[in-house]
């Protein structure tokens, strides 16, 4: 089912989208310009700027958006509340996708966007019919451009339980939740998702978690948008000196020597 659907510019460079977790499963188009997404563990994310792309994203997947232009993007962007089944099998071992698309392909994407924006708000049986299409007729394109996983259920149901706690855990950095919360709020024992985190990143969750907490804190820091009071908080750290310590301790040098910092 449809929940969101949006178009037209997007200025990511000067406005761009942090970093955060989504409810549903997001197909964004990127028609033109240089925009792209912006994950907390750095990735890199090379593309042809030339060619419109079709990004999808699964639930629950951190992400944002951002640019490194000044130049406007055309954008066109749907969260879908259910998939259709292959595309959650899809999304379960990939659950970040890039599909070039034709130009042709991306006009016509942009001119449904808009015709959703009217059928969503009126919740006829056609209405509803036609944005089904809509979401059957994106996933027939993700899919015809994608290999399905080779790999078994339990590789693939272990790496989306790790996805899903890596999720969380970012989603709740300022609350600060525990291994073993984030483990039973997706259903799993402690000791099964410790088993799963080895077997996935090859360590324990806690050693995961502590990484990507200061990955995080080390971005930040080179954008430089935040007091070290401010930043502190916002890693769940209970004081400035705590977060200052803990960085020390993790890349032997002081958060102030990593970047940027507001007075």
């Amino acid at each position: 089912m449809l929940k969101y659907v949006n178009t037209g510019p997007r200025f990511y460079r000067k406005n761009p989208v942090y970093p955060h977790s989504r409810h549903h499963a997001e197909f964004q188009l990127i028609a033109s310009g240089t925009a792209c997404p912006w994950y907390e563990d750095d990735r890199d994310v090379s593309l042809d700027p030339l060619s419109p792309r079709l990004w999808v994203h699964a639930k629950q997947q951190v992400h944002g958006w951002r640019d490194t232009t000044d130049t406007p993007c055309e954008i066109a962007v749907f969260h879908f509340s259910a998939l259709h089944p292959l595309m959650e099998d899809l999304l379960r071992s990939s659950p970040v996708l890039s599909i070039p698309v034709t130009r042709e392909a991306s006009r016509d994407i942009l001119a449904r966007a808009e015709s959703a924006k009217a059928l969503a708000a009126g919740a006829t049986a056609e209405n509803i019919l036609t944005l089904e299409k809509l979401h059957l007729d994106l996933s027939i394109l993700v899919l015809r451009n994608s290999a399905f996983p080779a790999k078994s259920h339990a590789a693939s149901q272990a790496e989306q339980r790790v996805e899903e706690a890596c999720g969380l855990y970012i989603g709740h950095l300022r609350e600060q939740w525990t291994a073993e919360r984030i483990a039973r709020r997706i259903g799993l024992s402690p000791p099964h998702l410790r088993r799963m985190f080895l077997q996935v990143k090859g360590r324990p969750p806690k050693e995961v978690y502590t990484e990507i907490r200061m990955g995080i804190a080390r971005r930040r820091l080179q954008l430089g948008q935040e007091t070290l009071a401010e930043l502190s908080e916002q890693l769940g750290f209970s004081e400035p000196s705590a977060f200052s310590r803990a960085y020390t301790r993790y890349y032997g040098h002081s958060p102030r020597r990593a970047g940027k910092l507001k007075p």
